[in-house]
């Protein structure tokens, strides 16, 4: 179920009043259901987080590059390129660590980070 575009819960303050009602509307019919939400780093905001982790509800959410977070990939990088070199194939790594912002989120939280390398293409990393 698609909800409002990054910008839009930006604009808004950072409410999610219709993750409220969707998760509300779902356990009132399956109490007992697992709910993972699932969204663009643009929603990767400490209220959402917070939110979810104080209503069981798990969350998969991507995350913007960042230069400590490309640090503390990078010897999963250089994996995903050794495979690469010696395959000639796309290569990827994961990688799980904890990771909190300097400044905005309220705790730590678990990152899982994906280092690729693409053949004909440079490396991408994203979380």
């Amino acid at each position: 179920m698609r909800q409002a575009a990054a910008g839009q819960y930006r604009r808004r303050g950072g409410r999610f009043g219709g993750v409220e009602r969707i998760v509300g509307a779902i356990r009132a019919r399956w109490p007992q259901t697992q709910i993972v939400l699932r969204a663009d780093s643009g929603f990767a905001r400490d209220n959402l987080m917070a939110w979810c982790e104080a209503h069981g509800v798990d969350y998969v959410l991507g995350l913007a590059r960042n230069a400590r977070l490309t640090r503390a990939i990078g010897a999963s990088m250089q994996q995903a390129q050794e495979q690469h070199r010696e395959t000639g194939r796309s290569a990827r790594v994961f990688q799980e660590l904890t990771y909190r912002t300097r400044k905005t989120w309220s705790a730590t939280r678990r990152v899982v980070a994906k280092a690729e390398v693409l053949p004909a293409r440079p490396i991408r990393v994203s979380w």
